[in-house]
């Protein structure tokens, strides 16, 4: 299980929601999976919801970062372009 801790954090509430939400649903999956063989069901709606969830999460973080000129905007754009990327290619070994 993944903790979400202080460290995780960066102060901003909705940021910080958002970032325990993205670690509840990894964990709320693993915890389905220790109680099942067949995790394909399982894997195929975290994969979904990261897709979906992390959209959101990645527009409302970018927004805030560009309403204070945060320098590293840039970086943090192509990390996320790198997640979506692999997350949307990702495919299950059935």
């Amino acid at each position: 299980m993944y903790e979400f801790t202080k460290d995780c954090m960066i102060g901003i509430k909705e940021i910080d929601d958002e970032h325990k939400k993205l670690f509840d649903m990894i964990n709320d999956a693993i915890a389905l999976a220790d109680k099942t063989e067949d995790v394909t069901y399982i894997a195929k709606n975290l994969i979904k919801g990261l897709k979906d969830y992390a959209a959101v999460h990645f527009a409302h973080e970018e927004a805030y970062m560009e309403s204070i000129n945060d320098p590293e905007l840039e970086l943090q754009k192509k990390q996320h372009a790198a997640f979506t990327n692999k997350v949307n290619n990702f495919t299950l070994d059935t």
